[in-house]
């Protein structure tokens, strides 16, 4: 008789599995506290960009086109092959309400 060979994983990534649990469940912890407290981040709306000279004015500003800037950066922020692990930087920060959908500055 055949005895079935149990699924076994290495030390190393069962403490790393239960590592990853307590830290996703202490932030999750973290996080729902922070909320209940009322302590909501601002939003980001009001909160001017700081000048940066040289990048749309001087003798030769880097970029020439605002409005096509801002929409490149805005095609970057969705796409999957420039975030880190095949997820879009939207994936997490649109989420969390960093960016509004038809802003465009």
């Amino acid at each position: 008789m055949k005895r079935r060979q149990a699924f076994l994983i290495s030390a190393p990534q069962y403490y790393l599995s239960i590592l990853s649990i307590i830290v996703f469940l202490l932030t999750s912890v973290m996080v729902r506290d922070l909320y209940a407290q009322g302590n909501t981040p601002a939003s980001l709306q009001t909160v001017a960009m700081p000048p940066v000279p040289g990048l749309v004015d001087g003798d030769s500003p880097i970029v020439v086109n605002k409005t096509a800037a801002i929409q490149l950066g805005k095609a970057l922020f969705w796409d999957m092959a420039v975030g880190s692990d095949g997820m879009a930087c939207a994936s997490c920060h649109f989420l969390l309400g960093l960016i509004v959908v038809g802003q465009t500055n």
